[in-house]
């Protein structure tokens, strides 16, 4: 009977060492799948720290250009209105430009035409 019992205990724990042994491989599967998840989140953080952090360098630098752009276009204007100031009909003769005589203005309605109907032949 001790044989009996001892060969019994042997198969049963040869299931559980199975058992054993099954349930660390899924383990180790497990732990490899979360370990490299916790890799790729890390990666991701990295990345998106990294493109936030160059955004905000981009955004310096086209303020810093809207700026210099802006104040340009403010040099301009004030030399466009420095130069329009001077231009006056009496100097049109100076530079050989004729005055305008007879000026006839025509008046064409836009869409009255466009709802005639058309004559069919």
């Amino acid at each position: 009977m001790k044989s009996h019992s001892l060969q019994s205990k042997k198969s049963i724990l040869g299931i559980r060492g199975r058992a054993v042994l099954f349930e660390f491989a899924y383990e180790e599967r497990l732990f490899r799948f979360l370990a490299a998840m916790v890799f790729v989140a890390l990666g991701a953080y990295v990345f998106l720290v990294g493109v936030s952090i160059l955004h905000v360098i981009e955004r310096k630098e086209a303020v810093a250009k809207a700026t210099a752009l802006r104040s340009a276009v403010g040099e301009l204007e004030r030399e466009y209105f420095a130069l329009s100031s001077s231009v006056v009909p009496e100097r049109g003769a100076a530079l050989g430009l004729s005055p305008v005589r007879a000026t006839d203005y025509v008046h064409r309605p836009g869409a009255v035409a466009l709802d005639a109907p058309r004559s069919r032949q």
